[in-house]
């Protein structure tokens, strides 16, 4: 795994078919936390995302809050459990970081906001009871329209960021882990900038000393 690397590392992704339940070995985050020892590289990872119509209870309740806490159902996508990088869930998307619709309609209801964990995120815990994800950034939410109806993504709740997907676009507007990521893939690199002879163990702490605290 040696590879001449001094930028912090970011990895958007995440394997849907592979929910982490406890005590379960996952090479994939044992290979990074390998690679970010021998290279002494900073390595962030998104939490990775549920689909909004997994929040749909038989009732028609769309209190997300609580599945958020369903290890099995909601669990960390590998290889988020990586011990030694850090992972990031995503917070609804501050005011004005979405783009505004056409039109209001009056029955388009936001599930999550600014400071709220995002319907989209997942949490966990990690392996032996890891806290993860160890941060969170704005990643955008929901909305439902209608009474009973299925949660969706919409514009005016996202975030926007770089484009991976289109060849020849370079901004998207979209939610999620992976929108949520860059944003502390970011200041992991603003603190390499301004002291280039930390180690990656001492650049994750402060940025992880740096973070806000929400107590709502």
């Amino acid at each position: 795994y040696t590879l001449i690397c001094e930028e912090p590392i970011n990895l958007s992704l995440g394997d849907s078919r592979r929910p982490y339940l406890p005590d379960r070995p996952t090479p994939l985050a044992a290979a990074i936390d390998e690679f970010a020892r021998v290279n002494d590289v900073v390595v962030v990872i998104s939490a990775g995302n549920m689909a909004p119509e997994q929040h749909v209870l038989a009732d028609g309740d769309f209190d997300y809050t609580t599945r958020l806490l369903d290890q099995g159902d909601a669990g960390l996508l590998d290889p988020a459990t990586s011990a030694l990088a850090l992972t990031v869930g995503a917070l609804g998307a501050d005011e004005g970081q979405g783009l505004r619709e056409a039109r209001s309609l009056v029955d388009v209801l936001p599930i999550g906001g600014p400071g709220l964990p995002s319907p989209l995120t997942r949490a966990g815990l990690g392996a032996a009871n890891m806290i993860k994800p160890e941060l969170a950034a704005p990643g955008g939410h929901a909305v439902r329209t209608g009474l009973g109806a299925r949660l969706r993504e919409a514009p005016s709740t996202g975030v926007l960021g770089a484009d991976g997907v289109h060849a020849g676009r370079v901004l998207a507007v979209g939610a999620g882990t992976s929108y949520a990521t860059p944003l502390v893939t970011h200041a992991a690199a603003r603190v390499l900038a301004a002291n280039p002879a930390l180690s990656a163990r001492a650049v994750r702490a402060l940025v992880l000393s740096s973070a806000l605290i929400h107590r709502s």
